[in-house]
């Protein structure tokens, strides 16, 4: 057992890439990434859980310059970027992370499958027909799928987004809006009111007008020889002058 411990030691002292998970195996890593996504990890995703560690502060930190290197080519041949030198109307293509792991790392060997687990060979991982060419076993085109299904709900939550955003912005408007009105009606009726009180005071002013105007024609009235008496006095007069009428006829 120790001969055992002491060549795996010596083994892993050739590693290019060496192993990042301790005692964790690939299978162990499978499994916990199943449950965290509900998928099978692809095999750069695998290469990136063996070979690098993520920091408490979220830096991701790889084993060594070589394998961050090797994560940087299959990113860039899965979302390949036109260069400015480029045509901007040629796009370059778009790898499958299947495709682009084999390009980075080559044909796999007979006998093991890399970052494809214990029990992975040529046969179970490529199917019988091709054992290592381009075509995908079901299990393959499964991945792939699932690929898809990620990309096109991401597309659908980004669609969500933009429709969010455009709700918000017509909220915005909305509520200008309903603010506009509300200092319009604010402005209209204090100018209602404003004319409101101009013609009372003008009607004010007429009614003042034509009260002096009677007062001055019963003045000119009483100038010109007529007394105006009021009328209690008036009544008064003529309530004697019958009893002195009265009085006369009886004697």
């Amino acid at each position: 057992m120790q001969r055992v411990s002491e060549r795996n030691k010596s083994n892993r002292c050739h590693l290019s890439m060496p192993y990042r998970r301790g005692r964790m195996n690939i299978h162990q890593l499978n499994n916990d990434f199943m449950e965290r996504e509900g998928r099978h990890p692809t095999r750069p995703e695998m290469f990136q859980m063996t070979q690098a560690r993520t920091a408490p502060d979220g830096s991701v930190m790889w084993s060594n310059e070589q394998s961050r290197q090797m994560m940087d080519q299959m990113n860039q041949l899965m979302n390949p970027t036109p260069s400015k030198e480029s045509d901007a109307t040629a796009n370059p293509p778009v790898l499958t992370p299947e495709e682009a792991f084999r390009q980075v790392f080559g044909r796999d060997r007979p006998g093991r499958i890399r970052c494809g687990g214990r029990g992975q060979t040529l046969r179970s991982w490529y199917g019988p027909s091709e054992c290592g060419s381009s075509s995908n076993t079901v299990y393959q085109r499964l991945l792939e799928e699932q690929s898809q299904q990620k990309s096109e709900i991401c597309q659908q939550k980004s669609e969500i987004s933009q429709q969010k955003s455009e709700i918000e912005r017509m909220k915005k408007i909305i509520e200008d809006q309903e603010r506009r009105i509300a200092a319009q009606s604010t402005d209209i009726d204090v100018r209602v009111e404003a004319q409101v009180e101009a013609r009372l005071a003008e009607l004010k002013t007429q009614m003042l007008q034509s009260m002096d105007d009677r007062v001055l024609e019963l003045i000119r009235m009483s100038g010109s020889g007529a007394p105006v008496l009021p009328e209690d006095e008036t009544d008064e007069e003529v309530g004697d002058g019958e009893d002195e009428g009265t009085f006369g006829e009886d004697e």
